[in-house]
């Protein structure tokens, strides 16, 4: 039985290391046959090896229980099951699996989500310079830029690895210093040349979290990780503006607030959650735009298709009810990764970095979905299984008369 499990833990992480790979290696959709029969596999796996209590996953299970029952009322049903399978259930099987394999060799992952973020990295700095054509979706239609997944998403998957850099950066060894240093030079380069100003306000939002729970960091580390994302940054810039017009990160917020559409859009929507303010229209991203009638008057933000706000479309979906679900099931997590803050302080911060990049990329368009959110729940089981293994290892190490005194 031993040699079985043994077996069982082999296969789990194999499958683990696989996902890191194809989650951070985006778009997914030209591997999502591979993607759909490895967390499969893995799902058979995690039965058969039968892990022990997870109590607080239990408002995840809850949620996804309320998101099948959404399928009664929805709008577009088609749409529903859809969005149920690939925003729902297999975002949580990758959370639960990576979670597993990282208890094993979360080395192996880490090189994973690293070679991810270099071949993502490499797609955008080759499709930039080469000045390769976009299509009218923000997608290069040819060569090696085929692959890019557009600058909303490639800009999302960067700032959801970019807490790895932080967390390699702080490490003691030099050649982990030199790996999280280079990490996050690469990352927001490639971030850079994607032009989505929003990538800096999470990327930020995040690095900070980071600081203020790592302890270890001081503030001349602080200051040279801001310089060096703040060069970068300027860099890559100028490199863009060589390839595709004027790229001004200036534009962020106060932009947004004078001449982009967002405040419009939000306001739209919000009007229409009254409709269905409780269990909402069904999940989806498109199931609000269902039976909308477009109108002279609201056909911008019918275009649109939805209301560039995680937090406004969750209500829109699953309505005031799902939105206390998917807040308790956040709250749940957020509360097992500090269990282990007192011991595991940078894994924690590194964690809980991704949750406020998450919060901060959202804010302004609605990423959590498809292979987005697959890679943003992986990244927290990730994250917290290094967590739970260091707490552990702490507990065990024996106290010797020395150190007690």
């Amino acid at each position: 039985m031993n040699e079985s499990f043994k077996n069982t833990d082999r296969k789990i992480l194999l499958l683990g290391c696989a996902m890191a790979f194809l989650l951070a290696l985006l778009p997914l959709s030209h591997t999502q046959g591979i993607r759909f029969g490895l967390l499969l596999l893995g799902l058979c796996c995690i039965s058969w090896r039968q892990m022990g209590s997870m109590r607080w996953a239990w408002p995840l299970v809850i949620w996804l229980g309320f998101a099948c029952t959404t399928l009664i009322w929805s709008a577009s049903p088609d749409l529903s099951k859809r969005a149920l399978w690939l925003d729902g259930l297999l975002p949580i099987i990758a959370f639960v699996l990576v979670y597993q394999a990282s208890q094993s060799k979360p080395a192996w992952l880490e090189l994973g989500f690293i070679a991810g973020m270099l071949l993502l990295s490499a797609i955008i700095v080759y499709g930039k310079t080469r000045g390769v054509p976009l299509t009218v979706n923000d997608k290069f239609d040819a060569g090696p830029g085929y692959w890019y997944p557009g600058a909303g998403t490639a800009s999302t998957v960067l700032v959801y690895l970019l807490p790895l850099g932080f967390y390699l950066s702080d490490q003691p060894r030099k050649k982990s210093k030199f790996i999280g240093i280079s990490f996050i030079a690469i990352a927001t380069v490639a971030a850079t040349f994607t032009g989505n100003r929003f990538f800096w306000i999470a990327a930020l939002a995040s690095l900070f979290c980071y600081i203020l729970l790592a302890s270890s960091y001081s503030f001349k580390r602080m200051l040279c990780i801001l310089l060096v994302v703040c060069a970068v940054g300027s860099i890559g810039v100028r490199l863009a503006n060589t390839q595709r017009g004027a790229v001004n990160l200036e534009r962020g917020l106060s932009y947004t607030a004078v001449r982009d559409a967002r405040p419009q859009i939000w306001a739209f929507w919000l009007d229409r959650v009254k409709n269905r303010p409780w269990l909402g229209k069904g999940l989806g991203t498109l199931t609000p735009v269902t039976g909308e009638i477009i109108t002279p008057e609201n056909r911008l933000f019918i275009k649109l298709a939805h209301a560039h706000n995680y937090w406004l479309n969750v209500v829109l979906q699953s309505g005031l009810a799902g939105l206390i679900l998917v807040i308790t099931a956040y709250i749940s997590v957020m509360r097992e990764f500090l269990r282990h803050f007192s011991s595991a302080r940078r894994e924690v911060a590194a964690g809980l970095a991704v949750l406020v990049a998450m919060l901060a990329k959202n804010f302004t368009d609605d990423f959590m979905h498809g292979a987005t959110v697959m890679l943003f729940w992986s990244c927290l089981g990730y994250w917290l299984a290094q967590a739970k293994h260091k707490s552990l290892n702490d507990q065990q190490t024996p106290v010797t008369p020395a150190s007690a005194q």
